[in-house]
């Protein structure tokens, strides 16, 4: 079973092997290794009620199409879907779920694992302000500075909004042994694998 760290309740879940080994931290210090091009997509036709386990109708993994093993897929195009819809979810929200997927090492693990992270849509391309980034405004305020998002300690953390988000802001820069070392990761056969995690199983 793959690491992921999982949000719920401006809560940051550890999961290292299939067991959670940490449950109650309200920020993080990640460095990111890489972060997928594409964003991906997944609607649950039932609602999610807590300690269930269900499996999603449709998923997509690279945005545009559902997947080829989507047994009942929604629509021949994400574009063109009903549950893309504004609306489709509830009030300003879609009901097939837009995310993105980074690729974390935590800088205080001496072990150095990878873990994969699913940022919703939300925390993506919310704007949010200086020195308190949503995703996308972060990536772009580092490429600004010539920046590597590779090469520094990233701090994350939730915000006070009724629906929380989460912001980014960079903490310090890595060591020249943690830059060598995070750097190999970047194209490894584990990063690619985190990234390509397919979407029925990550969730």
């Amino acid at each position: 079973m793959s690491n992921r760290i999982t949000l719920k309740d401006k809560k940051f879940k550890v999961i290292l092997d299939g067991m959670e080994i940490q449950t109650d931290k309200e920020s993080q210090e990640w460095i990111i290794v890489t972060y997928s091009e594409d964003s991906q997509r997944i609607y649950y036709k039932d609602k999610y009620e807590e300690g269930n386990i269900i499996s999603p109708t449709c998923w997509s993994s690279n945005g545009q199409s559902p997947d080829d093993n989507v047994d009942n897929p929604q629509s021949f195009a994400c574009a063109d879907c009903e549950h893309s819809i504004k609306g489709s979810g509830g009030i300003n929200s879609q009901a097939c779920r837009i995310v993105r997927r980074v690729v974390v090492i935590l800088p205080d693990d001496y072990e150095r694992n990878s873990y994969s992270v699913s940022l919703p849509s939300m925390t993506v391309f919310n704007k949010g302000s200086v020195y308190n980034w949503g995703f996308k405004s972060y990536i772009k305020w580092l490429e600004a500075r010539k920046v590597k998002m590779h090469s520094i300690v990233t701090k994350v953390f939730f915000s006070d909004d009724e629906i929380p988000k989460l912001l980014f802001r960079p903490s310090r820069t890595l060591t020249e042994q943690e830059y060598e070392y995070v750097s190999s990761l970047h194209d490894s056969d584990n990063t690619k694998k985190l990234l390509d995690i397919p979407t029925q199983f990550y969730f």
